[in-house]
């Protein structure tokens, strides 16, 4: 089994073999999302969360997402979600489509691009 992403140190595509991972070694995960001009992500929290949002290089959101608040963005090439305090709090709405975010997806890092939504790993 093959999967395609991006390595986390050098940011290049790659190629990585699943079935030769062990438990050290890292594979990101990457979601399939509609494809449209530009990225637009909702967010849902379920609870407080404290999170970072990046969108095009530029910080818009670095502070505490409150339970029952609802927000979106929108970006050209990328939205990254980081220092995700309580990931599971979080319900993802990606170019109109829901992204399940639970069990392995449970990520402190997220990045949105038009090839999906790619998880980093724990």
């Amino acid at each position: 089994m093959e999967i395609i992403g991006k390595t986390r140190r050098t940011g290049e595509r790659a190629a990585i073999n699943a079935e030769k991972s062990g438990p050290d070694e890292e594979v990101t995960e990457i979601v399939p999302i509609p494809k449209q001009k530009m990225l637009t992500l909702t967010l849902n929290a379920t609870n407080d969360t404290w999170l970072k949002v990046i969108v095009d290089g530029k910080v818009t959101f670095h502070n505490t997402l409150a339970k029952k608040s609802k927000e979106t963005w929108k970006a050209e090439k990328e939205i990254r979600l980081v220092e995700i305090g309580k990931p599971e709090a979080l319900m993802l709405i990606v170019n109109g489509k829901d992204i399940e975010f639970s069990g392995k997806r449970l990520s402190r890092n997220i990045f949105v691009t038009q090839e999906g939504v790619h998880f980093e790993p724990k």
